[in-house]
C-alpha cells in the first residue's frame, strides 16, 4: 500500500496551510517591508519633467519627399514615437545638451494626437532641460523635414517648366531660321508640338502657383503646446508608499514560500491528513500539544492530580471511544505502538492506564519496551524487576508486579526488567504468551506498552498475543510515508487494528476547532498539589509544568 493523497485540496485545506506558517509569512513580509523602506529612506530621490508635443496633419507634401494627404493615424503617431531614439534627434539633442542624450520616456497619450516626452533625473533642473532638449530638437527636424520636402518639389515643377519652355524656344527657332519659302510648311508641321508644350506649360505653371500658396498656408508640423517645467516635488515614491506596496508584495512572498515550504514537508500536521491514510482506521483520539513532551527528564502520567485539565479531558476521551469500541470488539489487551520513537507512545500508555483506572476498572501495564524502557519513570517506580524477571524465573509475576497509586481504581505496573541481549526472542517466546494470559485473570484490561515498528519488529512479534493495536502518531514529527509503511507492516502480520491517536494535536485538529489551556472553561484550579508514589506534583497558572523530584 501506498500513500496516495487523492482527495482534493479544499478552501479549508488551504487556510489552514496560511494557519500554520503564519509566523513564516509574517517575518517574511516585515523583512520585506523593512528593506523597501530602508532603501526609500536612503535612496536619491529621482524627478520627472514632461513636454508634449502636438502632431498637425500635412496637406500636399509629405515629409519624406513623397506627395501625400498625411491623416494622424495611430501608425503614423507610432512611427513619430519612434523618430526619437533616431540618430537625427539624437544628434541634436547631443548638440543641444552638450553631451550623450541621456534616454527619455516617449509615448503617445491616450487616442489623441500628442507626444509625451518624460525624463527622469536627480536633478529637477536636468530633468526639465533635457525633456525640453528632446521635444525642440523632434520639432526642429520635423519642420525642416516639411521645409526641404517643399523645396524640392518646388524645385521640380520648375525644372519642368524650364525644360518645357527650352522645348518651345527651340521650336521657334527652329522655324524663324528656316527659308521664308519653308516657314509656313514648318510651322504647320511643328505647330502641335508647339501647341503640346505650351498647354504642359500651362499645367505646370498652375501646380508651382498651387505649390507656392500650399508652402504658404501650411502651418507648423508640430508644435510644442506644453514645454517641460521644473518639477518640485519628486516623482520617486515616498518610504510610506514603497512601505505599503513592499507589504502587499512581501506577502503575496510569504504566502508562495509557505505554500513551498508545507509541500516539501511531508509530516501528519492534522486529523484529516492521517485521516487519509489510515483509512478505513478510524483517529479515536486527539491529545493537545504539550511544552515539555520531549524533555526525557521529566516523565509523569498527566491525568494524575489534573482532575479537569484539558490534556486528562482529552485522555478520558480516548478511555471513552476505547470503551465503545470494546463493545463490538475485545480489547482485553490492547498494545500501543508508533511508528518511531518520541511520539508519545508511552505517555499515551500511562494516561490511559490512569484514565481507565479511574473509570473503575482493573488496569496493569506491561512494558515490553525492553531496549529503552521508560513507563516506570512515569510513576516512579523501579525497574530493577519485570518482566524479564519473571521469563528468566529470577522474580514470580505476583512479586514483579508494583502498584501505581491512584485517586480510585486499580492500576499495577509490570515494568520490562534488566535489559536484555534479545529482546524480540523473548517476546516472541512461549513464556511472555503465559505471562499476558495469566495477566488476564487480575485485571480488566492490560496496556501493554511495545517498541516503535519502523526500527525494530518487536510490535510485530507481540501483535499475535494481542487483541487490539493502537497506533499512535506525534503531529509534525512523524512523515506520512513513514507512517504509511507502519500500517503496511501492521497489516502483513494480520495486527487487530482499532484505531489511530494523534499525538501533539495542532489547534486546527480539534473538533472544536481549538485546543487550549483553559478549555473555554476556565477548568483546574490554580494550584494543584499532590503525591504520587513519592513524586510531587505542583501545579500552576497558565503553562503548568508537572515534574517529578527525585
Amino acid at each position: 500500500m501506498e500513500y496516495n493523497e487523492s482527495a482534493e485540496p479544499e478552501l479549508i485545506d488551504y487556510l489552514k496551510i496560511l494557519t500554520r506558517h503564519k509566523l513564516l509569512i509574517l517575518a517574511i513580509t516585515i523583512l520585506v517591508v523593512l528593506v523597501a523602506v530602508g532603501y526609500g529612506y536612503y535612496k536619491t530621490p529621482t524627478y520627472t519633467a514632461t513636454a508634449d508635443v502636438l502632431l498637425s496633419p500635412l496637406a500636399g507634401v509629405g515629409v519624406q519627399n513623397q506627395a501625400s494627404n498625411q491623416n494622424l493615424t495611430p501608425t503614423f503617431i507610432e512611427t513619430q514615437v519612434q523618430l526619437f531614439n533616431s540618430a537625427e534627434v539624437q544628434n541634436l539633442v547631443a548638440a543641444k545638451l552638450g553631451e550623450k542624450p541621456p534616454p527619455v520616456s516617449v509615448s503617445e497619450v491616450g487616442v489623441t494626437a500628442v507626444i509625451e516626452i518624460s525624463s527622469t533625473d536627480i536633478s529637477p533642473t536636468r530633468a526639465a532641460k533635457i525633456a525640453n532638449a528632446y521635444a525642440d530638437s523632434y520639432v526642429t527636424l520635423l519642420q525642416t523635414q516639411v521645409k526641404q520636402a517643399f523645396a524640392q518639389s518646388i524645385s521640380g515643377i520648375q525644372q519642368e517648366i524650364d525644360k518645357v519652355q527650352n522645348q518651345i524656344t527651340a521650336l521657334n527657332q527652329q522655324i524663324s531660321s528656316a527659308p521664308v519659302k519653308q516657314q509656313a510648311a514648318l510651322q504647320a508641321q511643328l505647330q502641335p508640338q508647339i501647341s503640346s508644350d505650351q498647354q504642359s506649360l500651362t499645367v505646370y505653371g498652375n501646380e508651382l502657383v498651387d505649390a507656392q500658396i500650399q508652402q504658404q498656408l501650411t502651418g507648423e508640423p508640430a508644435q510644442i503646446v506644453s514645454p517641460a517645467v521644473v518639477p518640485i516635488s519628486p516623482s520617486s515614491m515616498s518610504p510610506k508608499k514603497e512601505g505599503i506596496i513592499a507589504g502587499v508584495i512581501g506577502l503575496l512572498i510569504g504566502i508562495a514560500i509557505a505554500f513551498f515550504v508545507d509541500r516539501l514537508d511531508d509530516t501528519v500536521k492534522t486529523k484529516e491528513e492521517i485521516e487519509r491514510i489510515s483509512r478505513p482506521i478510524p483517529v479515536i483520539g486527539l491529545i493537545p500539544f504539550v511544552e515539555d513532551w520531549n524533555d526525557h527528564k521529566t516523565h509523569i502520567a498527566m491525568t494524575l492530580g489534573q482532575t479537569s485539565s484539558p490534556i486528562a479531558e482529552a485522555y478520558r476521551s480516548l478511555r471513552t471511544s476505547i470503551q465503545f469500541i470494546s463493545l463490538d470488539k475485545s480489547v482485553h489487551v490492547l498494545q500501543i505502538t508508533s511508528s518511531k520513537k518520541d511520539e508519545g507512545k508511552t505517555t499515551t500508555v500511562a494516561n490511559l492506564a490512569v484514565a481507565l483506572a479511574e473509570a473503575g476498572q482493573r488496569v496493569i501495564i506491561v512494558s515490553c519496551d525492553l531496549r529503552l524502557p521508560k513507563i516506570h519513570d512515569y510513576f516512579n517506580l523501579s525497574n530493577k524487576k519485570g518482566l524479564t524477571s519473571v521469563v528468566l524465573g529470577e522474580a514470580t509475576l505476583l512479586e514483579s508486579l508494583q502498584k501505581v497509586i491512584t485517586s480510585r481504581g486499580d492500576l499495577k505496573l509490570l515494568a520490562s526488567g534488566p535489559k536484555p541481549p534479545n529482546p524480540s526472542e523473548i517476546l516472541a517466546g512461549s513464556k511472555v504468551t503465559e505471562i499476558i494470559n495469566d495477566l488476564k485473570l487480575m485485571a480488566d484490561v492490560i496496556l501493554i506498552d511495545t517498541p516503535p515498528v519502523l526500527p525494530v519488529t518487536d510490535a510485530a512479534v507481540l501483535s499475535r498475543i494481542v487483541d487490539s493495536t493502537l497506533i499512535i502518531g506525534m503531529a509534525t514529527k512523524v512523515t506520512k510515508k513513514q507512517f504509511t509503511r507502519t500500517l503496511e507492516i501492521l497489516r502483513q502480520v494480520n495486527a487487530p487494528l482499532i484505531g489511530i491517536l494523534l499525538n501533539g494535536a495542532i489547534p486546527e485538529s480539534g473538533y472544536g476547532g481549538s485546543y487550549s489551556y483553559t478549555y473555554g472553561y476556565g477548568y483546574y484550579d490554580s494550584s494543584v498539589n499532590g503525591s504520587i508514589n513519592g513524586a510531587e506534583i505542583t501545579g500552576r497558572k497558565q503553562k503548568r509544568k508537572f515534574k517529578v523530584k527525585k
